[in-house]
């Protein structure tokens, strides 16, 4: 985590209410205050600078209207950031009973860093997963309350689970930076290492850290956070029969009862040098099926990356509570960061650091505290895609449905007259039910929209129904008309060699009648 940046934006927490908007969906902009800098220290895209925000002067009290593109222009990007962020991949198109966050704590000494460095935050991340999820409700549709969310902290001895520390081993590397002049070091003069397990000659496997260790140079170790996700889930099922815990499906977390299980594989090492995740060098990294952290003790560092008011910006590996706040979100429900979205002019992500500041559980420059409170636009995120989930996964079941009926042959005459009645009234109802969900989503009503999505789905499975039946009538029909066929085919093979018969029966006849003449009758 980090200390905060002050910028010109504040965004509401997700309060608890009563009703179906929350009092804290607000955001607002001090177009007076500054001008302010952050963002990546090189100047790239997503930089913030003097001339990122309008700013408000004394020439603009005579002419106000001056303000009006460049608020505008505002507009359009706090939409895109906080009204309708992009989704950071797929959820899946299912309402859980209940979901689970188990933070596996693999340690290297008993209690691995408790009271030595900043708690989790255990409570108050549950609190604010569980606003995430809550879908606040008016009873619409009989709904009762919404799906549990639990966070669960285990703690795993390193000799309690070997395999994970066998992937944090595979995962482990390192750079180093030669000061001898008569080295060959790589571009910029760094040397890439790569620090692991190996063989010890004896047969056993041992980690060695000092692979390419300079003399007189810098090493700094990292660990690369896509090859320590791929180990942990090759070895999951195993995981969890070692550490005999349930971790859910390798793919979507199903716990096989409704229930679905986000794993968190948290190394809390006692060591005092700063450990991070490439890339991004970060504490904790965020995957579709898990997410991964590693805690030191390192004391708070200066980041090289990003920078505040021209100054670089104090970080503490040893506090993970914001970041892991933040890859929960994006893991379990699809939460992206507040500072990217979808440019439709480059058809790709773009960056803007101007909304990482403020209630934001995302960024180096978010200040968010442990009041278990979260923003608004992340909460109604979490939230959104969860149903436009349900209704993409309905509507491409609904192609796969007229497809079927469309390669069928003779499909549509298959249905009865009552049929194809209750097939178009069904089609019809599922449709307005979709635009129904998607209105009641677009007023940020989400109870309502997930009722509509839900009751969608039925219709859906009716119309499944309908089309099994049809196709079971055409397939019937033409197994009635294939046997008539074939009977058909067998009666004129009969005929037509009894036609055969008879036919070869009179020419024989009367073959034979001349041959008794010539040959036989004129002897007597």
């Amino acid at each position: 985590s980090a200390s905060g940046c002050v910028g010109q934006l504040w965004t509401g927490d997700d309060s608890v209410s009563n009703v179906s908007v929350t009092n804290g969906r607000y955001a607002w902009f001090d177009l007076t205050a500054g001008p302010v800098s952050y963002g990546p220290s090189d100047g790239s895209e997503g930089a913030v600078h003097a001339g990122s925000f309008p700013r408000v002067r004394a020439a603009h009290r005579r002419r106000p209207d001056q303000l009006a593109v460049a608020i505008a222009g505002l507009l359009r990007r706090a939409s895109n950031h906080l009204l309708a962020p992009p989704a950071a991949h797929a959820v899946a198109p299912k309402v859980w009973r209940e979901t689970t966050v188990k933070i596996v704590r693999v340690t290297d000494m008993p209690r691995g860093n408790d009271g030595r460095v900043p708690p989790l935050g255990i409570r108050e991340i549950e609190s604010a997963l569980r606003k995430a999820a809550a879908m606040r409700v008016g009873k619409v549709g009989g709904d009762d309350d919404d799906a549990a969310v639990h966070v669960t902290e285990t703690e795993v001895g390193v000799g309690s689970c070997s395999l994970c520390v066998a992937a944090m081993h595979r995962a482990l590397k390192a750079t180093a930076r030669s000061s001898d002049p008569g080295s060959n070091p790589g571009p910029g003069g760094v040397t890439d290492t790569y620090a692991g397990a190996e063989e010890d000659g004896e047969g056993g496997r041992v980690l060695n850290l000092d692979v390419g260790r300079p003399a007189g140079g810098t090493h700094r170790e990292f660990v690369d956070a896509a090859e320590l996700r791929y180990w942990l889930s090759a070895f999951r099922a195993r995981i969890a029969d070692e550490i005999e815990m349930d971790l859910g499906d390798r793919y979507n977390g199903d716990d096989g009862d409704g229930r679905r299980v986000i794993p968190v594989f948290l190394f809390d090492l006692a060591r005092t040098e700063a450990l991070l995740l490439e890339p991004g060098r970060d504490s904790v990294a965020a995957f579709l099926d898990m997410v991964v952290a590693v805690r030191t003790r390192s004391p708070s560092q200066i980041s090289s990356t990003i920078q505040c008011q021209d100054l670089p910006v104090l970080t503490e590996p040893a506090d993970v509570h914001r970041a892991l706040l933040g890859a929960v979100l994006t893991s379990g429900w699809g939460v992206a960061p507040t500072r990217l979205t979808w440019s439709e002019s480059r058809g790709s992500v773009a960056r803007d650091d101007a909304f990482d500041v403020g209630n934001s559980p995302f960024g180096a420059l978010s200040p968010v505290g442990r009041r278990g409170g979260l923003s608004f636009a992340a909460s109604d995120a979490a939230k959104r895609h969860a149903i436009l989930a349900i209704v993409q996964d309905a509507r491409v079941r609904a192609a796969r449905v007229l497809t079927a009926l469309k390669g069928a042959r003779d499909g549509q005459g298959a249905m009865t007259g009552g049929a194809g009645l209750e097939f178009d009234g069904r089609w019809a109802s599922m449709s307005r039910k979709h635009e129904r969900a998607l209105a009641a989503e677009a007023m940020h009503d989400h109870a309502r929209a997930r009722h509509f999505a839900m009751s969608a789905n039925v219709d859906l499975e009716a119309l499944t129904k309908l089309a099994l039946d049809a196709a079971g009538k055409l397939e019937a029909r033409l197994e009635c008309f294939e046997e008539a066929k074939g009977s058909e085919g067998l009666v004129w093979r009969v005929l037509s060699a009894f036609a055969v018969f008879v036919a070869a029966y009179f020419k024989g006849k009367d073959a034979f009648g001349r041959w008794w003449n010539v040959k036989v009758a004129k002897q007597f």
